[in-house]
C-alpha cells in the first residue's frame, strides 16, 4: 500500500465527511494496520522520485519510530497511534468525533500488542500544560488528554477477559481524578468516563472496590478527615456543587451494583447508605443548586436526573411516592415556579431558570410512570405537579410560539399526554382535570381547539356519569359565568396585560373588564357544549343530545338583546346549532340509523319541537314563530305519518317492502328538506331570508303534492308498480323543480343546507329529467368566478369562504364513517 493512500484515511477523519464516511475511514485504518502485519509494509507514494520518496520514508521512520510504543509494534501501527492522539489534541475541534472512533478500534483491536506504560507516557507528554501557554492552549490539551483517557476506557486496555492490568487502572484513575480535580469546565465528562470505568470493573469486585475508595478518598470525601470530625457531613462534602453530586451518586451507583453482585461493603459504605433526598434540608441545599445551575449551564444538570434515579432505591411505593413528593413541593413549588423567587431574577436568567423547573418537572413525570408501574399513585403526584404557577407557566409559553420556552413547553406537555394517556385515571379524576386544564382564560389554561389530543385523552377516560356532569358544568358555566374563578383579582395586574399581546384566539382574547370576562366564559362553555357529539361520539346518549338542543336553540333565538355582547353570543349560538344539525345528520346513538332520535323522530324535528317549547316558556308570541308552528303541523301530518306507515311496512321484508324502502328515503328527505328550512325562518335580524325561506318551504310543500311519493305503494299493496321512467308530466315538472332548488342550496352559506341538499338528491337522482341534467351541465361548465359573481356579492364570498373552513373538521371527522357506509 503507498503512503498517500493510507494518509488519506486519516484525512477522512475530519470534515467535510459525515457520519458514515468517519466509520468507513476508520475501519479502513484498522484493516490496513492488520494487512500490514501480514506484508512487508507500506510503500512510497508512486508519484514520488526514487530519492524524495526515500528522503521522505528516512524522515517518517525517524519521527514516529523513536520511543516505540511497545516491542510488538510496528512502525506503521506507532505511526498511526501518535497521529490519532495528535488528532484528538488538536484544537480543531472538527475532527476530534473522527478520531476518537479511530483510536478506540485501533486501542481494542491491538491493545495485545501495545505497551500501554509507554502509550500513556506519550499521551501526558503531548497534552502537558505550563504556565507559559494560554489558557486556551491548556483547556485545549485537557480536553485531548480526557478524549485520549477516555478513548482508553472504551477500548478496555486495563481488563481482558477476567484480567484486570491493576497498573494501567491505576494510571488511568489517577489522571481522571487529576483531570476532575484541576478542570471544573470537565468535571461532568470527567464524571461519565469514570462512570463507565466503574461499570466496566462489576465483574471484577476486589479492583471495582479499590477503584471506588481511590476515587471516594481523593474526589469525594477523606476518610481519616470525616472519622476525625465524627462521621460524614453530606452538606459540607458531597452537596456543595452539582458537578460533586452527579460524581457521587454515579460512584454510588456502580458501588450499589457491585453489592448486588457480592462485593465487600468497604470503608464508605455509611455515605453510599445515606439518602439525600428523604431529608428535607438537603433538598432546599438541591434548590439552591440548582438556582446556581442557571448560572453556569444553560442546561438541565445531570445530577437532577440522578438524584431522581434515588428514587428507584426505595422498594415500597409509599415510600416512593412520599419522596417524589417532597421534591415536588421543595424543589419545583416552593423554587422553579415560586413566582416571587424568579421575578427576581433577570431576563435572561429568569428564562434559563423557568426552562430548567420545565424539563426537571417533565423527568420527576417520567420517573413516575416509570416506577409507579400499578398506578397506585399517579393521580395524587399529578395533583402536586399540575399546581397553578406550574401552568400559567406552561400554557403560556404552550401557546406562544415566539417565546424562548416554547420548545421545552411542547415537550413538556407531550409528556403530559403520555402520562395522562398511559395512566389508569378514574373517570371522576378525569373529570377533574378537564376542568382544571381547559378553559377560557388563556393564561391559566388551555384552549381546547389547539390541544384537542390531550382533552381527547382525558374524556376516553369518562364513563356515563361524567359525560352527563360536564354536561351539567358547561351549562351551568354558561348560565352563571362565575368570573372570579377563570380570572382571579391576582391576574388582573398590569404585567398580567402586557404579557402576550401576539394572541390573536377569540377564546383567548384577553378581557378589558367584567362583562368581557363573562363574555369569554359563555363563548368557552357554548362551544364547548357545541362539541359534545364530537368529543363524546362512543359516550353519547339521547338525553344529552335534548339538553344541548335546547342549550343552543335558546341561545340562538331567545338570548336577550340589545349589547353588542349578547348578539355576539346569539350569533355564535346560531352557528353551533347550525353546525349541530350538520353532525346529528351523520352520527349514530346506539343502533338507530343515522339522525334519528328515536324509532319515530328525527333529531332536526326535535330542535324545531325546541324552539316551540322555549317560544310557549317565554310566552313569546310572532308571526313568524306561529307560520314554524304551522310548518311543523304540516310536517307532521303530510310527511311523518306517512314515513311512520311505511316504517311499518318495511319492517314485513315482503316485496312490497323493497319499494317501500326507496319510498321511505325519500320521505326522509323531504322531512329534513323541511325541517332544515324551518330553522331558517326563525334566524333573528334576518327578515329577508325569513320571507325568501317561507316563499321556499311554500313551494315545496306544492312540489312534495304533485310528487306524490306513497300513493303508488298504498295503492297497489304488494304488486310492483311501473317504472320511476314512466312516470306523469305533473310529476316530471316537479321532480324538475325540485331538483333546481336543490342546486340553488349548494349556493347557500349555510352548510347544513348544502348538506342535506346533497342528501336529498341521491335519493332522486335516478328520476332526473333531461333539463334538469342539462341546467347542471351548464352550471357545471361555468368558470367559478364568473358563477361567483352571478351568486353572489363580496360579503358573501367571504362569509362562504369562513363557512367552509368552519366545516372542514366535521367532514373530516365524519370521513371514515361516510366511506363505511
Amino acid at each position: 500500500m503507498e503512503d498517500k493512500e493510507f494518509l488519506d484515511y486519516f484525512r477522512q477523519l475530519g470534515p467535510p465527511s459525515n457520519l458514515d464516511q468517519i466509520k468507513i475511514g476508520a475501519q479502513k485504518i484498522v484493516n490496513t494496520l492488520v494487512a500490514i502485519g501480514t506484508v512487508s509494509g507500506r510503500k512510497g507514494s508512486t508519484d514520488a522520485t526514487s530519492k524524495t520518496a526515500e528522503i521522505a520514508e528516512k524522515s517518517l521512520k525517524q519521527k514516529y519510530s523513536t520511543g516505540d510504543l511497545g516491542e510488538k509494534v510496528s512502525a506503521d501501527l506507532n505511526y498511526a497511534l501518535k497521529r490519532l492522539v495528535r488528532g484528538l489534541n488538536s484544537d480543531n475541534h472538527a475532527v476530534k468525533q473522527g478520531f476518537f472512533l479511530a483510536s478506540v478500534m485501533v486501542l481494542n483491536k491491538f491493545k495485545h500488542l501495545i505497551d500501554f506504560e509507554k502509550y500513556l507516557k506519550y499521551v501526558f507528554n503531548e497534552t502537558k500544560s505550563s504556565g507559559t501557554m494560554k489558557s486556551s492552549e491548556n483547556n485545549n490539551n485537557s480536553i485531548g488528554r480526557m478524549m485520549c483517557i477516555s478513548a482508553c476506557v472504551e477500548a478496555r486496555i486495563f481488563i481482558s477477559g477476567s484480567t484486570v492490568y491493576q497498573k494501567s487502572l491505576k494510571v488511568i484513575a489517577g489522571c481522571l481524578a487529576e483531570l476532575y480535580s484541576q478542570n471544573e469546565f470537565l468535571q461532568e465528562s470527567v464524571a461519565a468516563i469514570i462512570q463507565k470505568m466503574l461499570h466496566l470493573l462489576l465483574d471484577q469486585k476486589q479492583f471495582l472496590l479499590q477503584t471506588i475508595e481511590i476515587l471516594m478518598e481523593q474526589l469525594i470525601v477523606r476518610k481519616s478527615d470525616e472519622k476525625a470530625k465524627g462521621g460524614v457531613d453530606i452538606k459540607s462534602t458531597i452537596l456543595t456543587d452539582s458537578n460533586k453530586v452527579s460524581l457521587f451518586l454515579r460512584i454510588k451507583e456502580a458501588y450499589l451494583q457491585g453489592i448486588s453482585n457480592g462485593m465487600a461493603a468497604g470503608e464508605y459504605a455509611d455515605v453510599f447508605n445515606y439518602k439525600i433526598l428523604t431529608e428535607k434540608k438537603n433538598l432546599k441545599t438541591i434548590s439552591q443548586l440548582i438556582q446556581k445551575q442557571t448560572y453556569l449551564f444553560p442546561r438541565l444538570h445531570t445530577s437532577l436526573q440522578l438524584l431522581l434515579n434515588e428514587i428507584n432505591l426505595e422498594s415500597k411505593v409509599s415510600d416512593k411516592t412520599k419522596i417524589t413528593q417532597q421534591v415536588i413541593i421543595s424543589i419545583l413549588e416552593e423554587s422553579n415556579f415560586n413566582e416571587d423567587v424568579y421575578s427576581q431574577l433577570r431576563s435572561v436568567t429568569k428564562f434559563k431558570f423557568l426552562h430548567i423547573g420545565l424539563r426537571f418537572w417533565q423527568m420527576i413525570a417520567q420517573s413516575i410512570m416509570k416506577w409507579d408501574i400499578k398506578h397506585q399513585s399517579r393521580e395524587q403526584l399529578l395533583d402536586l405537579l399540575l399546581s397553578q404557577p406550574f401552568m400559567k407557566v406552561l400554557v403560556k409559553n404552550v401557546q406562544n410560539q415566539k417565546n424562548q420556552l416554547h420548545d421545552a413547553a411542547i415537550s413538556v406537555k407531550d409528556t403530559l399526554f403520555q402520562y395522562i394517556q398511559n395512566s389508569n385515571l378514574s373517570g371522576e379524576y378525569a373529570l377533574k382535570l378537564v376542568k382544571q386544564l381547559f378553559g377560557p382564560n388563556s393564561l391559566l389554561r388551555f384552549s381546547p381547539k389547539k390541544n384537542q389530543e390531550l382533552l381527547k385523552a382525558l374524556t376516553t377516560k369518562f364513563e356515563e356519569k361524567q359525560v352527563s356532569d360536564y354536561f351539567e358544568f358547561l351549562n351551568q358555566l354558561y348560565n352563571d359565568t362565575p368570573v372570579e374563578d377563570h380570572y382571579p383579582g391576582t391576574l388582573n395586574n398590569e404585567q398580567n396585560k402586557a404579557e402576550d399581546q401576539d394572541d390573536s384566539d377569540e377564546e383567548e382574547e384577553k378581557p378589558s373588564d367584567e362583562n368581557m370576562r363573562k363574555d369569554l366564559i359563555k363563548t368557552f362553555a357554548l362551544n364547548q357544549l357545541a362539541n359534545y357529539p364530537q368529543i363524546f361520539r362512543t359516550q353519547l346518549i339521547a338525553e344529552h343530545v335534548t339538553k344541548l338542543i335546547e342549550v343552543l336553540a335558546r341561545a340562538t333565538y331567545f338570548s336577550q338583546q340589545g349589547d353588542k355582547q349578547s348578539q355576539d353570543i346569539q350569533q355564535l349560538g346560531q352557528f353551533k346549532l347550525f353546525g349541530l344539525v350538520q353532525i346529528l345528520h351523520k352520527i349514530k346513538i346506539g343502533t338507530l340509523d343515522k339522525g334519528m332520535k328515536n324509532e319515530k323522530d328525527l333529531w332536526i324535528s326535535e330542535i324545531n319541537s325546541q324552539v316551540q317549547k322555549l317560544s310557549q316558556q317565554y310566552k313569546i308570541k310572532s308571526d313568524l314563530l306561529s307560520y314554524h308552528a304551522e310548518c311543523q303541523k304540516f310536517i307532521k301530518e303530510q310527511v311523518s305519518s306517512k314515513r311512520l306507515q311505511l316504517q311499518k311496512q318495511i319492517k314485513k321484508n315482503d316485496e312490497a317492502s323493497i319499494k317501500a324502502k326507496a319510498q321511505f328515503k325519500k320521505l326522509i328527505a323531504f322531512e329534513m328538506l323541511f325541517q332544515n328550512l324551518s330553522l331558517l325562518v326563525l334566524i333573528p335580524g334576518e327578515k329577508q331570508v325569513a320571507d325568501e325561506t317561507k316563499q321556499d318551504i311554500e313551494e315545496m310543500k306544492v312540489v312534495f303534492q304533485k310528487l306524490k311519493i306513497t300513493e303508488d305503494t298504498q295503492q297497489n299493496g304488494n304488486k310492483r308498480h311501473k317504472k320511476d321512467s314512466k312516470i306523469d308530466t305533473q310529476q316530471s315538472e316537479a321532480l324538475q323543480v325540485l331538483i333546481d332548488f336543490l342546486i340553488s342550496l349548494l349556493t347557500k352559506q349555510q352548510s347544513f343546507l348544502r348538506e342535506i341538499a346533497n342528501f336529498a338528491f341521491k335519493q332522486f337522482c335516478t328520476q332526473i329529467t333531461q333539463a334538469s341534467l342539462m341546467n347542471m351541465m351548464e352550471i357545471i361548465t361555468t368558470p367559478n368566478i364568473e358563477a361567483n359573481k352571478m351568486l353572489f356579492d363580496q360579503d358573501d364570498l367571504e362569509a362562504n369562504d369562513e363557512e367552509a373552513e368552519n366545516d372542514d373538521q366535521i367532514d373530516d371527522d365524519d370521513e371514515e364513517e361516510d366511506e363505511s357506509d
